[in-house]
This record gives C-alpha cells, sequence and structure tokens, in this order.
C-alpha cells in the first residue's frame, strides 16, 4: 500500500457509503451525523430505492460523506 508523505494543510476527506439497496446507508449516513429522518437536512430513507444520485453530506470540518446509490441499481 502507498504511503502519503505530504498532505496539504485542509485538504477535504471524501468517505463514500457503498452498499447494496436497501441495506441503510441513508440510515449509517444519519447515525454519524447525529441526525433522525424526520429533521430537514437528514438523508432520506425509505424502504425502496430512495437514494437516485450520490449526495454529499458534511460529517466535520473538511470531511464529507457520500451517499450513493445501491449497487447494482
Amino acid at each position: 500500500m502507498p504511503v502519503v508523505k505530504y498532505r496539504p494543510p485542509n485538504a477535504p476527506y471524501h468517505i463514500a457509503i457503498l452498499g447494496r439497496s436497501g441495506v441503510g446507508k441513508s440510515s449509517l449516513c444519519n447515525t454519524l451525523r447525529s441526525l433522525i429522518s424526520e429533521q430537514t437536512d437528514a438523508a432520506p430513507v425509505g424502504v425502496i430505492e430512495t437514494t437516485a444520485s450520490p449526495t454529499c453530506y458534511p460529517l466535520m470540518e473538511n470531511v464529507f460523506l457520500w451517499d450513493v446509490p445501491g449497487v447494482s441499481t
């Protein structure tokens, strides 16, 4: 595995949540952000395929979560 020897200060981290459709990727995104699904800035959750396109959510300063559609959808 390559070793990163230099990382620019304040460079953002992007973390994608991947998995099959309906396994709770959006719920995990909300839980990591300490949100419940009824809050306005929460990732929408549902029984059917709810995430239609990759969506970025801030987790903390310079750290972002990407909620992506289910694999093979």
